[in-house]
């Protein structure tokens, strides 16, 4: 909101400081919801540190299964980074490795939540819809009605069921697009896993005025993480990253998702028997594209 616009035809590198680790969106915030609802946002992940360690010091054990890729640092004693600086722009950082000086390196991973946000299997979701009147209007001229903004359409990563399942891309081959077969929507919903893997799931709402209850028709997931952040609390002592810390995280079987949050959920499969589930909205006006039936805001997981 305080940052700055691009010109057209012209680019800008943007460096920004990376704090956490998490699920994260990004929009554009000019003319903020006439460019989000021709499309212009998508989700970005900041990965932690803690894969870096385990993939190449050992995994983690949790609940009898071991993980090297995790959705947080949930481990309390994850050795920082060492950066290395530019050797000509003073305090650039050019790249991180783990710091192998910590005495009694490597260590053992260790704490209450250790290993909690592991998985095998992880996929980004992203709730948006778009109103088809608003969308036409936008190509002829300013100003657009704002305040009749109304969607019709509610989609996952771009598109509505079936299509949320579709592993190709999705191809505009609308009339008046001069380049016919340019594939707009590239990204699948569909998540396909076994009964050994643990799911992350990334979800995300950038709606621009729904709220959406996310619920999964299978046994209950665990919440581990909200808007890029661990659910993890202070023990006792009051600090956070502790042996005595709380475990926040929960057993649910939807989430309530307003614009601009994300939730990260883990599905473990292990229960479950081979076949189709579905993770959908369960907003019944969400699940249709444009009032026709048996769509909307909907995908498959597949557990083989």
């Amino acid at each position: 909101m305080a940052s700055f616009g691009v010109r057209m035809m012209s680019d800008l590198a943007y460096y920004y400081n990376l704090v956490e680790p998490g699920t994260y969106m990004y929009h554009c915030h000019v003319e903020a919801t006439e460019h989000m609802e021709m499309g212009m946002l998508a989700n970005l992940v900041v990965r932690p540190r803690q894969d870096l360690y385990t993939q190449a010091y050992g995994p983690v054990t949790f609940n009898g299964r071991l993980y090297t890729k995790f959705g947080y640092n949930d481990c309390n004693n994850v050795p920082g980074f060492a950066p290395t600086y530019d050797p000509v722009e003073t305090g650039k950082v050019i790249a991180n490795q783990i710091d192998t000086t910590i005495p009694g390196f490597p260590v053992a991973l260790n704490g209450p939540m250790c290993g909690a946000s592991g998985y095998t299997v992880d996929k980004l979701i992203q709730f948006a819809e778009f109103d088809p009147v608003f969308h036409d209007l936008h190509i002829n001229a300013q100003p657009l009605p704002f305040a009749e903004l109304e969607a019709k359409y509610f989609m996952f990563n771009g598109r509505g069921y079936p299509d949320t399942i579709n592993p190709a891309a999705i191809v505009n081959n609308a009339a008046e697009v001069d380049e016919t077969n340019y594939p707009s929507q590239k990204i699948p919903s569909v998540i396909t896993a076994t009964t050994a893997d643990t799911i992350l799931v990334r979800l995300s709402n950038l709606s621009i005025q729904n709220f959406a209850s996310i619920e999964f028709n299978g046994p209950p997931f665990k919440v581990v993480g909200k808007c890029a952040r661990l659910l993890r609390g202070p023990g006792p002592d009051g600090e956070v990253g502790t042996a005595d810390d709380t475990d926040l995280s929960y057993l649910a079987n939807s989430v309530f998702i307003g614009p601009g949050e994300t939730f990260d959920i883990i599905i473990y499969p292990g229960t479950l028997v081979a076949g189709t589930y579905y993770l959908y909205s369960r907003n019944l006006n969400h699940l249709n594209n444009d009032l026709m039936d048996r769509g909307g805001a909907m995908t498959e997981i597949v557990i083989n």
